[in-house]
């Protein structure tokens, strides 16, 4: 459908008819039950390819659902032990997939140590090994450096001698507003490693080691900051064509921001056991992911998914060699893990892609009974008003082949169990049918801000033609506004009355794919 910038008269209402009751029979179409097993290993042997080689991990609830492998971790070329395959078990380092890993020891460390918040200023808890800090500095919180906003000068250093280090960084004065100013910065989490280690009087990696893996029941001989010998371990390379020895990766010593090694099947336990609460309460995770502690994250096609990517790269001499590794939460109890040891750009895409390439995706035309004045068909379409802000409304125009804004996904909605109705949802958008007030306009909202309690679930109730009711209010129906003409521009839909089945109330599914 065409963008229109005109804006759609809602107050033509229909006038109010005396309620039918309709006698609920099967919809004339299929609905999704779940989101059914996505084809892991198929869709990362199609697009990996061309990496040198990677190690991935899936779980759902716990439980390992899918593993596997392809390539190698030191190619032919090398001098040394050469043509070494990718197995389940190969360590790589983790880079700054570590992050999630320290915003977990960070939220135990709180925990433990309840005198200390998230709110509490990291120098404070340092200040006894470092004396004087550059201006402003003083005022960074803990939460401002979880965040990438503490304000401070950003830095890549990937190790060192810590202390002294951070005496010579900290003199810098602020460059940012604390808590506003968002820039990327390895040195947040190292500062986050010595607050631990200050505090605890441990090593960070024992700290971590002793309360967050061995309750995990992750193997800590597999998943540490000590690297494998030169001649064992995994390398880097470009992609599968680099006849160059590879690249290898001596131990970082800043290990909070990205000196983690591990293999993806002891990686998976970590985000297992995030899943499930096992060394934090769940409302402690639930503001990690909310507050985005150590983890990004994303609107996807089956809601917001939380993850963290990342790579080390080295390039002289050039081209690049370079690591890419990834971990993803997804929604309904899914977790990822792909670890490649080649240049890979976009790296947690592949597993979203993965987990949302090989859903059946049924996309229907929902046609109204109503037609223009020249007799063609009108079809529920989402209208995008392109002056800024961006808004979206509902309405009925006629058919444009190619147009995605007409295109619906009528998806069951599962909670705990029960079934509480189908969603309509656009996936051009992203966006999905809602309707906030009787007998009046219904709207689009983002799928990831879609919850339970939203008058946002249908069901169908005829056979052919038939209506589109609010589950939760069996008297409000998909309404086209207005009693005619409708005209191919875009007439609004509402959630209105019940009335006895005239044409503007009526609707039919027809697959598109």
């Amino acid at each position: 459908m065409q963008q229109n910038p005109e804006i759609i008269d809602t107050n033509m209402i229909h006038p109010p008819h005396d309620p039918l009751e309709l006698t609920q029979v099967k919809p004339a179409y299929p609905t999704i039950l779940d989101i059914p097993t996505p084809q892991w290993d198929r869709y990362f042997q199609a697009v990996l390819g061309e990496t040198e080689g990677y190690a991935y991990a899936v779980a759902r609830s716990g439980q390992v659902v899918s593993q596997g492998a392809s390539g190698f971790v030191r190619s032919q070329y090398e001098p040394e032990n050469p043509n070494v395959q990718w197995t389940d078990d190969k360590r790589i380092n983790l880079a700054s997939v570590s992050k999630p890993i320290t915003a977990v020891a960070v939220l135990k460390f709180l925990e433990q140590h309840s005198n200390y918040s998230l709110d509490t200023t990291f120098y404070s808890l340092i200040s006894n090994k470092i004396p004087q800090v550059g201006e402003g500095v003083d005022t960074v919180t803990i939460k401002n450096l979880l965040t990438q906003k503490s304000g401070l000068v950003p830095d890549g250093s990937l190790g060192g001698d810590l202390w002294p280090f951070l005496t010579e960084y900290l003199s810098n004065g602020l460059v940012g507003t604390p808590g506003e100013t968002y820039a990327y910065s390895n040195t947040n989490f190292t500062i986050l490693q010595a607050v631990i280690e200050n505090i605890t009087n441990q090593t960070y990696v024992d700290y971590v080691t002793q309360n967050i893996l061995t309750p995990m029941n992750i193997n800590a001989s597999v998943f540490n900051a000590t690297p494998d010998d030169e001649n064992s371990a995994t390398l880097s390379y470009n992609n599968l064509s680099d006849t160059r020895p590879g690249k290898y990766w001596s131990g970082l010593n800043f290990v909070a921001q990205g000196g983690w090694i591990s293999s993806a099947t002891e990686l998976l336990k970590f985000l297992s056991g995030v899943r499930n609460n096992t060394v934090l309460p769940k409302a402690t995770t639930d503001v990690m992911f909310t507050e985005s502690l150590g983890w990004a994250h994303k609107d996807g096609l089956f809601g917001r998914y939380f993850f963290k990517d990342g790579e080390l790269a080295w390039d002289n001499p050039p081209p690049l060699k370079q690591l890419n590794t990834c971990i993803v939460h997804f929604s309904n109890g899914y977790d990822a893990v792909l670890l490649i040891n080649s240049k890979r750009g976009d790296v947690m895409q592949v597993p979203i892609n993965a987990f949302e390439a090989q859903s059946p995706m049924l996309r229907y035309h929902v046609t109204s009974r109503c037609i223009d004045p020249n007799g063609n068909a009108l079809y529920l379409s989402v209208q995008v008003f392109t002056k800024k802000p961006t808004r979206y409304s509902v309405v009925v125009a006629t058919q444009n082949a190619p147009d995605t804004f007409q295109n619906w996904i009528p998806m069951k909605w599962l909670d705990q169990g029960s079934d509480k109705g189908f969603i309509l949802m656009n996936p051009e958008t992203n966006m999905v049918i809602v309707a906030p007030q009787n007998d009046a306009a219904v709207q689009v909202i983002p799928f990831a801000d879609l919850v339970a309690g939203q008058r946002a679930f249908w069901k169908f109730v005829g056979s052919g033609y038939g209506a589109v009711q609010l589950q939760a209010h069996t008297k409000m129906n998909l309404n086209v506004s207005g009693s005619g003409p409708y005209y191919e521009s875009g007439t609004a839909v509402l959630a209105y009355s019940w009335g006895r089945g005239p044409s503007n109330e009526m609707w039919t599914f027809s697959l598109q794919n």
